[in-house]
């Protein structure tokens, strides 16, 4: 959690992983976190996605649920690395909800909001030398986490 400093009364994370096969054989791997104020008043993220191991890091990640009611009820979010002067990787994918766990707790002191969503991943990263890498119906979950204390 570098970069957090001391956790205020009100806090949280959204935090994302995924692993599995690009379009052309090679692992593709994901870890899009924030909490706080992130993206708009801190630059510091741990966004990223890796190729065969290596990491490839990613300008912030604008994160955004979307809900369908028609003609099929479904919930995706989608994930967009923001345009960026030195960092020029790329990722542009959303995760496609299969399943979720409500993991919400009340303490009385404390409060715990906490869903895990599970899906499919499907999207395209590109590297900073225009090497573009597609892959669909990855596995992944998307941690949501708020706390009051």
């Amino acid at each position: 959690d570098s970069g957090r400093g001391a956790w205020p009364v009100a806090s949280g994370w959204l935090w994302m992983t995924s692993t599995g096969k690009t379009k052309d054989g090679k692992t593709i791997s994901f870890n899009i976190g924030h909490g706080f104020s992130h993206p708009k008043s801190s630059q510091h993220t741990e966004d990223s996605f890796f190729i065969d191991g290596k990491i490839f890091k990613l300008p912030a990640v604008i994160t955004k649920e979307v809900k369908n009611e028609y003609p099929k009820t479904s919930t995706y979010w989608s994930f967009e690395s923001v345009e960026h002067s030195v960092l020029k990787n790329r990722c542009d994918f959303r995760l496609d909800v299969t399943k979720s766990a409500n993991l919400d707790q009340d303490f009385k002191l404390f409060k715990v909001d906490f869903k895990i969503n599970y899906g499919n991943v499907s999207g395209k990263c590109t590297d900073k030398d225009g090497k573009v890498y597609e892959f669909e119906n990855i596995l992944g979950f998307l941690e949501i986490k708020r706390s009051v204390w």
